[in-house]
């Protein structure tokens, strides 16, 4: 008996020939092509062009229609019926018509399923940049928070929601080269200013400091800004927010090189990334607003009757900052530029003079800027005005009087971090991507409407997919005995391919060089030779032959990290684990205290790692304020493992492909991404008992709306897992391609 198909396009429905054939093939995950994820698709098929098609393609043959004419650049939504029933949605790619006797006979199209086409479609070629959400992450850079986020973490309330250690601040530096040495008294070769050994001393003005480093945001942050975004894009939490391989997974917002309050350029031209302009002005003497007068923020000066000067008074808190001063006139954007360091008493910041042609008044604001954080107080300004012209009686001719002008009691440069202006340039595809690439994720629509998660986005790993078919509506396991094609079947062998290299993108830092040129690979990257994992175990010899390679490569950039050994003799190790975007060679400026000794900062491509608090450490960090060094004993560490882990019990979770040191344990820990998401499937399918079978069914309906690509298939005595089917919807006629599974692989 055959089905009834319906196929709406935008909510109509469409008319179809009788005997047209429709042909759906869907495949998650193909065992030839492990890094991609697939979607239903048909092959082309035809529709009439009906009254009714006409209207829907708006007569597209005819393109002399202007205005609502068909768009074929954009595919429209769609969905299928088998007897009413709801089989698929997805969309509808309309790719040619076919005319008879110059007039329309049929429409040639093409079904997508959702999930990978509706993402592509949606997000297209979209910034993570470009997503406003973030923008509920903005903070300011202080010395405050900074320190906050390095020790605790910063939590955010977002629509309600408090979420914790939303932005962290790693010890990762792009400039500043830390060590430890404990050695005292301090010597020539500790006495640089990235020695995070502290002493109790009130000038210790080596150790960390808050614009050495940058934030990160939490991934599944990022995650929601996508769901936020995206109308029809949301993803289920089985992955994305219960597993503990994803919880603490940051972002590190590492958009250039160097620190951020980095400018390249001359003295003449640089621009310090921290301002404050003045407010808050009053006079502590009465003055003659014909000469001068103030509002909050700007200072009025009468340049047609006056010359007029400005000399500023202030103290700053740290005296070893660089500055600049910027009088700006508010009417033309000219700018008047006075750099410095240190306290200052009458300094002369702007002068007018006296010019009838300038018009009457010019009004100024002073703007302070700096190379970090400082606090300027005890700031007055006297300004003096000098007649020209005998029109003014409160002034003499040719004399002069002063006016004094205070600011707010104190005024502190301060920096925002714009989140989406310091998130790294990456496509929001290319970030979804390598997700599903490191985690061997995979992805499907869900289209039950009973299902709680009815149309969103089912997204968890591959084992984990498999797994959850006791949850299918026709329990985890099809019996296709009853509708089998015995007259014949074929039974191929799965030899896809013999290596696999997982890589992330190269990353030449200063440690990540070291470990390549000591060990010839880059760390965290794996190549697999499957033959080696099947050589028989007495002779050596391989049991499979080569054929291709296969490689899976990630966007994201992958850093060896460093835990710091104490330089003084007999210490050893520290509680401090630090990563260095930096590389090149090595540059120390002796002339200046303490002395510098930094790499060449680097921009590296996005770089993603866990996020460990470390609490108590015996080994204090040093943390300078401008003025003074502070005791610091919790941080946040990068790490490549999702914990700490014990001597004897290692870390849940790695970001390393392969078996690797743990740089903070300094032992193997052989929980790699291959061991943990990739090893079941992969080196299921190389099992020398593995075999592909193709067999033809006949499904009924009941069977073709309901069936999942994670169901098992029993065949008499034997089970099987889905790898792709090809459906023909009229007849029920299923072409499926299977491979037998084991006891072991049988949920």
């Amino acid at each position: 008996m055959q089905n009834k198909v319906q196929l709406y396009i935008e909510g109509q429905r469409v008319d179809l020939f009788s005997d047209e054939t429709i042909e759906v093939t869907s495949t998650i995950q193909d065992f030839r092509d492990i890094g991609k994820i697939f979607s239903d698709y048909t092959q082309s098929f035809n529709v009439p062009a009906s009254d009714t098609n006409n209207k829907i393609f708006k007569h597209f043959y005819n393109f002399n229609i202007t205005g609502g004419a068909y768009d074929n650049r954009k595919k429209k939504e769609a969905f299928i019926e088998i007897n009413y029933l709801p089989f698929r949605q997805g969309k509808i790619r309309l790719n040619s018509i076919k005319m008879r006797n110059n007039k329309p006979h049929s429409y040639d199209i093409t079904f997508l399923g959702k999930t990978v086409v509706s993402i592509q479609d949606t997000i297209g070629d979209d910034l993570i940049s470009q997503l406003p959400y973030l923008d509920n992450y903005d903070h300011e850079y202080t010395d405050t928070n900074v320190k906050n986020g390095f020790q605790n973490g910063l939590d955010f309330t977002v629509d309600g929601v408090s979420q914790t250690d939303a932005i962290i601040y790693p010890l990762i530096t792009s400039k500043k080269r830390l060590f430890y040495n404990s050695t005292d008294p301090v010597t020539s070769d500790t006495d640089f200013d990235g020695n995070l050994f502290y002493e109790d001393l009130s000038n210790n003005d080596r150790g960390l400091e808050f614009t050495d480093l940058k934030p990160a945001i939490k991934a599944i942050h990022i995650i929601e800004a996508i769901e936020s975004e995206y109308e029809g894009i949301e993803f289920t939490r089985d992955f994305f927010g219960n597993n503990t391989a994803f919880s603490n997974l940051y972002l590190w917002l590492n958009p250039q090189k160097e620190e951020f309050n980095y400018s390249e350029g001359n003295d003449s031209n640089v621009t310090y990334l921290f301002s404050k302009k003045l407010s808050g002005y009053t006079s502590t003497d009465p003055h003659d607003s014909s000469v001068l007068n103030i509002t909050d923020s700007q200072i009025y000066l009468d340049n047609f009757n006056y010359s007029s000067n400005l000399d500023l008074t202030f103290d700053v808190s740290n005296t070893n900052a660089n500055y600049r001063i910027i009088v700006r006139d508010v009417r033309t954007g000219n700018e008047n530029i006075t750099d410095g360091i240190g306290n200052k008493t009458s300094l002369n910041i702007f002068n007018t003079t006296a010019d009838a042609a300038a018009g009457v008044f010019t009004n100024v604001e002073i703007e302070f800027s700096s190379e970090t954080g400082v606090t300027f107080s005890n700031i007055s300004i006297d300004a003096t005005a000098t007649r020209r012209s005998p029109f003014n009686t409160s002034i003499p001719a040719s004399a002069s009087k002063t006016y004094t002008i205070t600011s707010n009691a104190s005024q502190e440069t301060k920096f925002d971090i714009n989140i989406t202006k310091k998130v790294p340039e990456m496509k929001v595809l290319d970030f979804l991507t390598g997700l599903f690439k490191i985690f061997n994720l995979t992805a499907y629509y869900i289209e039950d409407v009973n299902n709680n998660d009815y149309q969103k986005i089912y997204v968890d790993t591959l084992d984990n997919f498999y797994a959850d078919a006791v949850n299918n509506q026709l329990t985890q396991t099809i019996n296709l005995d009853k509708y089998v094609d015995i007259n014949q079947h074929q039974i191929d062998s799965v030899i896809p391919f013999t290596d696999i290299d997982f890589k992330y993108s190269e990353t030449n830092t200063v440690v990540n060089s070291h470990h390549k040129e000591t060990y010839k690979k880059y760390y965290g990257n794996a190549s697999y030779n499957i033959r080696e994992k099947f050589s028989d175990t007495t002779t050596g010899d391989y049991n499979i032959d080569r054929v291709n390679k296969y490689e899976i490569n990630t966007p994201f950039s992958h850093l060896k990290y460093e835990r710091l050994l104490d330089g003084k003799i007999g210490v050893g190790l520290t509680e401090i684990q630090w990563g260095y975007s930096a590389g090149g060679e090595f540059n120390a400026d002796t002339s200046v205290s303490p002395q510098k000794g930094d790499y060449e900062s680097m921009v590296i491509k996005p770089l993603l790692f866990y996020g460990v608090r470390e609490t108590s450490i015996s080994t204090p960090i040093a943390w300078y304020d401008g003025g003074n060094a502070h005791s610091l004993t919790d941080y946040y560490r990068p790490s490549n493992t999702n914990e700490t882990g014990t001597t004897t019990t290692p870390a849940s979770f790695t970001l390393n492909f392969e078996t690797e040191i743990d740089e903070f344990t300094n032992r193997q820990n052989p929980n790699s991404l291959y061991e943990k998401f990739y090893k079941n499937y992969v080196e299921g399918i190389f099992n020398a008992l593995r075999r592909v079978f193709k067999v033809t069914a006949y499904l009924p309906a009941s069977i073709l709306v309901n069936y999942k690509l994670n169901h098992q298939v029993r065949l008499g005595d034997k089970m099987f897992r889905i790898n792709s089917v090809s459906v023909d919807l009229v007849t029920g006629k299923a072409e499926f391609e299977l491979y037998n599974i084991f006891e072991d692989d049988i949920v």
